[in-house]
């Protein structure tokens, strides 16, 4: 699915069957956005399921940035390698940005890619394009992702000194990667810690590699990346709050239909997550007076959604939306429900004497025929 970034406007959606890997999915949609004539405004922001060579030469043919979350635990990948060359770099004091409270380091690269494909002939690399590589390193995930190692490789030492078999393939793969047999005092053989082989899983831990065509900035390439989070959120209204995770229908067409609703639905999701983000954003800075709306888009939906209203000929009567709700409406940017007029009058709910016996008369069966006479 595509959206607006700013407004959460739905440009095109897509369904996939579910056996389709995520990395071939981005390959049409790629197709689809440059048919579309979205591809010299569009910015693909992918987690790590998708970023492949293959992907990344299709967007530079195309035209098409993006912004990639790329994947660091790859043994002799290209992301390793470039890790391994600036680590110390990256971790050093110098290197912490105090707005993303994080240690940033930024890595140039040259990308050949083929500007053509011919069916049946081989690639020919005849175009270059820079790339920026940004990696992020955050101590305290690396400190949380030790603690986790040490307490579960205790654990299956423990087991393994006290005598028992592991048939835990957990606690096999734990063993093979992060324990070591040695001589105690005694002579006798006793599992330990590692510390190099622990110390060589930690190494790539809390590091997350952005790899950019557009953005050379990398405090902007991670505020890229987080506003996926949008998305992400929407697609978990779309699987729970929705209950779309497993549609069940008996024909396509049906399955089609289903699908276009919930895509409405989500869109609407994101677009009232946006406006709130604004509203709250305008009134922390002052711009425009309120109060900061603080409930999520369903519950402020589900407030919105028991407003009563009443149609008649002369049109529509709503009952009053005041408080919490009001502010609602304020927040999202929506002028408050009037009563519509077509000879009503909002403030008193009367209408006009004469107009009223015209429409008496009028709309009502039962007055058909009957006679009027002057006393």
């Amino acid at each position: 699915m595509l959206v607006e970034q700013d407004s959460g406007i739905p440009l095109f959606y897509r369904a996939y069957n579910g056996a389709v890997p995520d990395i071939v999915t981005l390959r049409r949609t790629i197709a689809d956005a440059t048919r579309l004539k979205f591809n010299k405004n569009i910015v693909f922001v992918c987690d790590k399921g998708y970023p492949s060579a293959s992907n990344i030469d299709d967007c530079l043919r195309n035209n098409i940035s993006f912004v990639f979350n790329m994947r660091t635990n790859i043994k002799n990948c290209l992301i390793q390698q470039e890790i391994d060359e600036a680590y110390n770099r990256l971790i050093s004091r110098a290197s912490f940005n105090k707005k993303l409270n994080q240690h940033v380091y930024t890595v140039k690269l040259k990308w050949k890619y083929a500007s053509i494909l011919v069916e049946g002939k081989n690639r020919r690399f005849d175009e270059e394009k820079e790339l920026f590589l940004h990696f992020y390193y955050d101590p305290d995930l690396r400190f949380s992702s030790e603690k986790a190692i040490n307490y579960n490789a205790a654990t299956v030492c423990e087991l393994l000194n006290d005598g028992f078999e592991l048939t835990n393939n957990i606690h096999k793969t734990i063993k093979d990667r992060y324990l070591e047999s040695i001589k105690d005092d005694c002579g006798n053989d006793i599992w330990v810690i590692s510390d190099i082989l622990v110390e060589k899983n930690l190494k790539y831990r809390g590091i997350r590699a952005l790899l950019s065509d557009c953005e050379k900035d990398p405090c902007v390439c991670y505020q890229r990346y987080y506003d996926r989070a949008e998305v992400e959120y929407a697609f978990n209204t779309l699987k729970y709050r929705l209950a779309c995770n497993r549609p069940r229908c008996h024909k396509d067409k049906s399955l089609s239909g289903r699908l276009f609703t919930q895509f409405i639905a989500t869109t609407l999701s994101i677009m009232v997550r946006k406006r709130l983000q604004k509203y709250k954003k305008a009134v922390k800075n002052k711009v425009i007076k309120g109060k900061i709306i603080y409930s999520s888009d369903g519950k402020l939906l589900s407030s919105l959604n028991n407003i009563l209203v009443k149609v008649t000929p002369e049109g529509n009567l709503y009952d009053e939306v005041v408080g919490k709700k009001a502010d609602y409406f304020r927040a999202l940017g929506i002028p408050l429900p009037s009563s519509t007029t077509q000879g009503f009058d909002p403030l008193s709910g009367l209408m006009d004497e004469q107009e009223a016996e015209n429409d008496l008369d009028k709309l009502d069966p039962i007055l058909d025929g009957l006679y009027y006479e002057e006393i």
